[in-house]
C-alpha cells in the first residue's frame, strides 16, 4: 500500500511546529504493487516540497530492497515507522521492537481477506486432480497457504500481474483455482454478473491482502500519539479528503501487532511443512 506513505507525509504536515523533528519512514520495495520505485520517489518529493516544508516533523523516506537492512536500522533507531507486507514482519523483524501504528485502509477490512475461488461445480479440494492455480506474481504468503492446503510442495502455479485477470481466467476455464482478495471477486462480479453463475468461493482464508505499518517501539509515546491523533483528522481538510480519494484509502485504520497472528501461525506451519519434505 504505497499510497500510505503519501498519507503519512500529509499527516505530518498537519502537525506544524517551530522546531522540526526528524521522522524516518521505511518502506519495503517488494510492497510496491501499483507504482515503481522511481514513480513513488517522484510523488514523495512533490508532497515533501509542497506540504512538508512547514511540517512539524521533517519526514524522510528510506526504501529497502533487503528487509534485513531495515531490521538493522530499526535496531539502531534509524527508522521510526515501517510499512511492509505482513509476512515481511513475521519473517524478518523482532516484533518486540515494534508498536501499533496506523495505515490508510478500506472501509471494510473483511473485503481484504484472501479467498480461493473455483468452478461452481467443485465442492472440495479433493475434487481437483493437480489443479492449475492462479496467484498474483510474488504472492509468497498465498503460495505457502495453498501448498499447506493441498499438502503438496510441487503445485501447478500460474502467476499473474493483475488479479482481475486471475478471476477471468477461472471463468473461462483456463485455470482451476483462483486466489484473490474478496474485494477483487466482488468487483469482478459487478463488472460481469455472469461470473456469479460459474465461479464461487471454495474457501475463505484468515489472511488479509494489505500492508501493515508499525512504529519503532522505542519511539517516544507522545510522538506516536501525536501523529495518530492527527491521522484521524485527515478528513477535516480539503487536501486531506482529496488525497484519500486519489489514493483510494477510505479511512485511517489502526494496525495492531496482534493482527499478524494468522500470518505467524501460517508461516510456522509452513516451516515445519518444508522440513518434512526435505527429510522425505
Amino acid at each position: 500500500m504505497n499510497k500510505l506513505i503519501l498519507i503519512v507525509i500529509f499527516i505530518l504536515s498537519l502537525n506544524a511546529k517551530e522546531d522540526l523533528q526528524r521522522f524516518n519512514v521505511a518502506y519495503m520495495t517488494n510492497s510496491m504493487s501499483n507504482y515503481s520505485k522511481k514513480d513513488l520517489k517522484i510523488a514523495m518529493n512533490i508532497w515533501l516540497k509542497d506540504i512538508s516544508k512547514k511540517a512539524g516533523y521533517d519526514a524522510n523516506m528510506f526504501f529497502y530492497d533487503d528487509p534485513n537492512d531495515a531490521v538493522i536500522d530499526l535496531k539502531n533507531n534509524k527508522i521510526d515507522y515501517v510499512s511492509a507486507f505482513p509476512l515481511v514482519f513475521v519473517k524478518y523483524f523482532d516484533l518486540s521492537l515494534l508498536d501499533n501504528a496506523f495505515s490508510g485502509g478500506p472501509e471494510n477490512m473483511k473485503n481484504t481477506i484472501f479467498v480461493i475461488l473455483s468452478n461452481i461445480k467443485i465442492n472440495k479440494f479433493k475434487d481437483l486432480n493437480n489443479p492449475k492455480i492462479g496467484i498474483q506474481v510474488n504472492d509468497e504468503i498465498m503460495h505457502m497457504y495453498i501448498k499447506l492446503k493441498l499438502n503438496n510442495n510441487n503445485i501447478n502455479i500460474k502467476e499473474y500481474s493483475k488479479r482481475s485477470k486471475i478471476v477471468l481466467d477461472l471463468f473461462f476455464n483456463k485455470i482451476d483455482l483462483a486466489i484473490v482478495p474478496l474485494r477483487n471477486f466482488i468487483l469482478a462480479k459487478e463488472l460481469n454478473p455472469q461470473i456469479s453463475r460459474k465461479v464461487k468461493i471454495l474457501e475463505r482464508t484468515n489472511i488479509n491482502a494489505t500492508n501493515f505499518s508499525f512504529y519503532r517501539k522505542s519511539l517516544h509515546k507522545d510522538i506516536q500519539k501525536d501523529i495518530y491523533k492527527e491521522a484521524k483528522k485527515i478528513y477535516s481538510s480539503k487536501k486531506g479528503k482529496q488525497m484519500m480519494l486519489i489514493y483510494k484509502a477510505d479511512k485511517i485504520i489502526e494496525t495492531k501487532l496482534k493482527d499478524l497472528k494468522p500470518v505467524k501461525e501460517l508461516y510456522d506451519k509452513y516451516i515445519i511443512f518444508q522440513k518434512r519434505f526435505k527429510n522425505d
